[in-house]
This record gives structure tokens, sequence and C-alpha cells, in this order.
């Protein structure tokens, strides 16, 4: 998913139900680096 705010532009990943939690990478990682991460997120309750 894309989001577009006035200044900058986000490409956002949502999974899961239950409480959010915002995984944050630098540059020049992407979201890619939380590949491995995501799915125990996920399975653990979270979105």
């Amino acid at each position: 998913m894309r989001v577009e705010l006035s200044e900058v532009t986000l490409d956002v990943q949502v999974d899961g139900a239950g409480p959010a939690v915002l995984l944050v990478h630098g540059f020049p990682d992407s979201h890619d680096l939380w590949r491995h991460q995501i799915p125990a997120l996920t399975a653990a309750g979270f979105s």
C-alpha cells in the first residue's frame, strides 16, 4: 500500500490483526529488511 502525504510518499505493508507494530528501516534499506520478522509478529497476534 502506498500512503501519499504532502512532502513524502510511504510504501507500507499491512498484515495480520491486532495491535499495530511499526517497523522503520534506515537508508538505503527497504521494507524487505523486515521480511523474516513480519510472519513471527503476525503469528504472535500483531498487525
